[in-house]
């Protein structure tokens, strides 16, 4: 059925849709992780998956076009022609998209571990550890639990 519906849809919609039937919003701890969509190397070509995996990678700390395209080795109007004729959208859209999608899943396990809110949870960390999450990432040396 999803392989019917896949048929119609841009590739990375499908991926969103296989994603939100196939996996539940809370899974077991041995669960396997949901992958990004990079993983999937028979949908893009080489320089898609790369690109794309770049984008993954640095979620946090975005990469300027620039810099993508450097990684890459395609200049900025070959990866907004590749990503228009894969996704029909531009590469800098669709790595907002990315960012957003984490920042909605960072949200849901916030709620799901019975914080009201992103900041509820923010104010709970610093609390509890002294510092807030960001300054934690930017350490990325501090252990939540020792």
């Amino acid at each position: 059925m999803i392989g019917l519906i896949a048929e119609q849809l841009a590739p990375v919609d499908a991926a969103e849709i296989v994603n939100r039937l196939l996996l539940p919003v809370l899974r077991q701890s041995d669960a396997e992780q949901p992958r990004n969509i990079a993983d999937s190397t028979s949908l893009f070509d080489a320089r898609v998956t790369q690109a794309i995996k770049l984008m993954e990678q640095n979620l946090e700390e975005p990469l300027s076009m620039t810099e993508l395209t450097c990684r890459t080795g395609l200049s900025t109007r070959h990866l907004e022609l590749v990503f228009r004729d894969v996704f029909d959208e531009m590469p800098a859209r669709f790595y907002k998209r990315l960012r957003v999608r984490r920042a909605r899943s960072m949200i849901d396990v916030a709620v799901a571990t019975g914080f009201w809110s992103h900041n509820a949870l923010s104010r709970a960390v610093r609390d509890e550890y002294g510092s807030t999450p960001t300054t934690m990432r930017a350490r990325r040396s501090i252990k939540l639990m020792s």
